[in-house]
C-alpha cells in the first residue's frame, strides 16, 4: 500500500504551470515539464522509474489542485494508496526535451478508483501510456476508507476519456527458474511522509537486479507491478529475479515474513532502436 504525497513529486513540478486540455475531444489534467539534468541517467534518457515518478508527481498536481493538498490529507488522516500499475513506454526522452504530461480519472468503483496518463513530446509524439489503479486509505487505522460521491467527484472532469480496463495481477509461469536474489534496505532516501518505501524505489530495485546485458542492449518498454504490503524505514526486503529472455518477474518479500509477497513487477525489455 502506497500513499501519495510530496515527497513522491520531484521538485521541478510547479504549480499553476497547468492547463485542462483536450484529448480526441475529452478533458484532461495537462502539466508541461522540461527534462533537466538531474532527470537523466548513465545513459543520457529519463529511465523507466523516473517516468513513473512523472505520473505521480501530476496526479499530486491535479490532487492539489482542487484542493485535496497533501496537509488536507494528513489533517483528514487520509491517503490514495497505490494498487498497480501498467505501463507502456515507446521510448526514453532526453535532456531539455519538453514533455506534455496529461491525466485523468473516471467514476469510482467501490472503494478503487482508476487514473490514465499519457506522456507526449513536443511533436505530440506518444512517448508513454499508463494505467493505474488506487484506493483510499484510513491511514490510522491502516483500512480502506468508504468513497463518497461529494469527496470524489471534483476529481473528475464532465467529458473525461474513458480509463483503460486493466487487471492488476500478475501470474509468474511455473517454467521459469530463479536467476538471482538481491537483498535491499528501506534507507531514508527511499522513504515517503509515512516513513515506507516508495512505490518507484521497487522499480529501482528491478532495474538494479536485472542482468548487465538486458540493462546495457536493451530498454524497457513495458512496466506491470502490484503492490500489496508496506515496507518501513530499516526493513530489509528480498528481491527474487526470474528471467526468462526478454519477459523478467521481480518478487519482493520482507526477509522478516519470507512468506508474505509485498510486491511484484512484470518488466519486458526490448532491443535498443
Amino acid at each position: 500500500i502506497y500513499t501519495l504525497s510530496l515527497h513522491d513529486a520531484l521538485p521541478i513540478w510547479s504549480a499553476g504551470f497547468w492547463e485542462a486540455n483536450m484529448i480526441d475531444g475529452k478533458q484532461t489534467f495537462q502539466h508541461k515539464r522540461e527534462v533537466t539534468y538531474s532527470d537523466i541517467n548513465n545513459r543520457g534518457i529519463v529511465d523507466a522509474a523516473s517516468l513513473v515518478d512523472y505520473l505521480q508527481g501530476i496526479a499530486i498536481l491535479h490532487s492539489d489542485e482542487i484542493g485535496y493538498t497533501t496537509k488536507w490529507f494528513l489533517d483528514n488522516h487520509l491517503g490514495w494508496a497505490l494498487v498497480g500499475w501498467n505501463v507502456n513506454i515507446y521510448r526514453n526522452p532526453l535532456e531539455k526535451e519538453l514533455l506534455t504530461i496529461d491525466t485523468w480519472t473516471e467514476n469510482y468503483r467501490r472503494v478503487q478508483a482508476d487514473r490514465d496518463f499519457q506522456i507526449k513530446d513536443e511533436k505530440g509524439c506518444l512517448i508513454l501510456e499508463a494505467s493505474s489503479r488506487w484506493f483510499l486509505m484510513d491511514t490510522e487505522r491502516r483500512k480502506p476508507a468508504r468513497l463518497k460521491e461529494e469527496f470524489f467527484s471534483p476529481y473528475i472532469f464532465e467529458n473525461s476519456p474513458p480509463c483503460a480496463k486493466q487487471n492488476y495481477k500478475i501470474k509468474v509461469p511455473g517454467n521459469i527458474s530463479v536467476t538471482s536474489e538481491s537483498v535491499y534496505t528501506v534507507i531514508r532516501r527511499d522513504t515517503d511522509t509515512n516513513n515506507h518505501a516508495k512505490n518507484v524505489v521497487y522499480i529501482d530495485w528491478a532495474m538494479d537486479s536485472a542482468p548487465d546485458n538486458l540493462y546495457e542492449n536493451y530498454r524497457i518498454s513495458q512496466i506491470k507491478a502490484v503492490y500489496k504490503k508496506e515496507c518501513y524505514l530499516g526493513e530489509q526486503v528480498k528481491c527474487t529475479a526470474l528471467i526468462d529472455d526478454t519477459e523478467t518477474y521481480f518478487i519482493f518479500t520482507k526477509l522478516s515474513e519470507p512468506e508474505n509477497v509485498v510486491c511484484k513487477i512484470f518488466i519486458l525489455w526490448q532491443e535498443k532502436d
